[in-house]
C-alpha cells in the first residue's frame, strides 16, 4: 500500500507540473508502476549490453542503471528526436537514427510494419547480441520477433504498451514470460519475456502484482 500511495502522489505531482505549471517532467514515458518494474529488473539482471527500440527520456534514466562498462544502444526512427535525446545521454549510450523506408509513413499511420521499418528492425543485429532488450518504439511486432534472435543466453525482453492486444502474437516465441496488465487498452502495460531465464529470479512478482492490483481497483476512477 505504501508503494502504491508513493507512486500515486508522484503521478499527481507530474500532472500538476505539466498541466498547470507548464513545466516538462523529464522522466520515462511510463507510469511509475512500470518504471519500478524496469528499475528492479535492470538492477537484478545487470546487463552489459542493452538494446532499446524507441529512444526517449527513459534512455538516459534506465541506462544509468547498467553496471560499470555496460553499453546501451537506442534505435530511433525520428532523426530530430534522436538528436535531442543524444544531447542528454550518458557516455555509455549510443543513439542511432534509422528512418523508415516508407517515405509516406506518418505517426498517424499507427505502429508501422516490418516493410515500413526494415532497416530500423534489422539495424541492431550488426552489433551482436544483447542481455536486455526494450521494445518501445515503432514496428513492435517485427521488433519482438527480431529480439528473439538477438537475445544472449539468460537475456530478457521487455515490451512496453503491452496492453495493446494486437501486439501479443509474437509473445508466444518466449517460453518464459510475465505480463503486468491494467485497465488501459491502448497504452501501458509491461510484458517481460525470456527464452531461458526465470523472470521471478529477477523481479519480486508478488510485490509488483499487489501494487498493480491497487491500480486496477482504483486507477480508472482516479486516472492513475
Amino acid at each position: 500500500m505504501h508503494a502504491f500511495l508513493d507512486q500515486a502522489v508522484r503521478e499527481y505531482r507530474d500532472k500538476l507540473m505539466e498541466r498547470i505549471l507548464r513545466k516538462e517532467v523529464r522522466k520515462p514515458w511510463m507510469k511509475y508502476r512500470e518504471i519500478g518494474i524496469m528499475e528492479d529488473l535492470l538492477r537484478a539482471l545487470k546487463p552489459q549490453r542493452a538494446l532499446e527500440w524507441g529512444a526517449g527520456y527513459g534512455t538516459s534514466h534506465f541506462s544509468r542503471l547498467l553496471p560499470p562498462g555496460g553499453e546501451w544502444l537506442a534505435v530511433e526512427h525520428d532523426v530530430d528526436w534522436a538528436e535531442r535525446i543524444r544531447q542528454d545521454a550518458p557516455p555509455n549510450v549510443r543513439v542511432s537514427a534509422v528512418p523508415p523506408e516508407k517515405n509516406s509513413w506518418a505517426p498517424g499511420d499507427g505502429d508501422g510494419s516490418y516493410g515500413d521499418f526494415r532497416e530500423y528492425v534489422e539495424y541492431p543485429a550488426r552489433f551482436g547480441d544483447y542481455d536486455f532488450i526494450l521494445v518501445d518504439g515503432r514496428a513492435r511486432d517485427a521488433c519482438l520477433r527480431q529480439a528473439r534472435y538477438l537475445l544472449a543466453p539468460g537475456g530478457v525482453v521487455v515490451l512496453h504498451d503491452a496492453n495493446r492486444d494486437f501486439l501479443r502474437k509474437p509473445l508466444e516465441l518466449y517460453p518464459r514470460q510475465i505480463f503486468f496488465q491494467d485497465y488501459r487498452r491502448y497504452a501501458g502495460g509491461i510484458w517481460i519475456g525470456s527464452v531461458d531465464r526465470d523472470i521471478s529470479s529477477l523481479v519480486d512478482l508478488g510485490r509488483h502484482r499487489r501494487i498493480w492490483g491497487f491500480y486496477n481497483a482504483l486507477g480508472r476512477r482516479f486516472r492513475l
